[in-house]
């Protein structure tokens, strides 16, 4: 069992330069306050448990798997990508309990890295805690938010996503398949044929 989804997402930067030995390639005004555009893509297979707590868990994605998640700022690109990425389950327990899903290109992406997370109400995201429980209702509120940081740009930015600013997909995709497997049926509908014309 595994879980995909794909999609996309605009919203405000809020931008902040990182403490690195080296001056920032554009002024931090360029990105603060900028519209981004996005996209994001995730397909949970057979992840595996790292630690957890009451409340947490956190699990490697398994092999086979995939996160991609891309940033455009006034014509500026950053892509991001992971066949190992993190899976945090949450359940919050403050005034206002929700379970918040995050997914990151790695445990501490703190200068270079992405993360998106959902939050919603307890119990609609997932089941406590299994990663292949994941799921995205539509017609439930849920809410979405973005981060990245990139060293050689020198900047870390979270994206202030509105509840109407992302929508997303979870069908799976058909696979398609793959030339050596089209070969192969070629060639086993070429040997049939032959064999059926010889019996003639």
């Amino acid at each position: 069992m595994g879980f995909h989804v794909t999609g996309s997402f605009t919203g405000t930067a809020h931008a902040e330069l990182l403490p690195l030995p080296f001056p920032e390639p554009r002024p931090i005004e360029f990105y603060d306050g900028a519209t981004v555009t996005g996209s994001f893509s995730l397909n949970v297979v057979n992840p595996y448990f790292q630690v957890g707590g009451d409340n947490y868990a956190y699990f490697f994605n398994g092999p086979g798997s995939s996160m991609t998640v891309s940033y455009d700022i006034k014509g500026v690109h950053f892509d991001y990508s992971s066949d190992m990425a993190v899976i945090l389950l949450d359940k919050g327990t403050g005034p206002t309990p929700s379970d918040t899903v995050m997914i990151a290109t790695d445990f501490i992406p703190k200068y270079q890295g992405a993360i998106f997370q959902w939050a919603a109400a307890p119990g609609s995201l997932f089941d406590p805690f299994d990663p292949n429980s994941l799921r995205l209702d539509a017609t439930a509120p849920i809410a979405f938010s973005a981060y990245f940081a990139n060293a050689d740009a020198k900047i870390r930015v979270s994206v202030d996503v509105a509840p109407d600013g992302w929508s997303f997909d979870t069908t799976s995709p058909v696979p398609e398949l793959s030339s050596a497997v089209m070969l192969l049926v070629g060639l086993a509908v070429l040997a049939l044929w032959r064999a059926v014309a010889r019996r003639r």
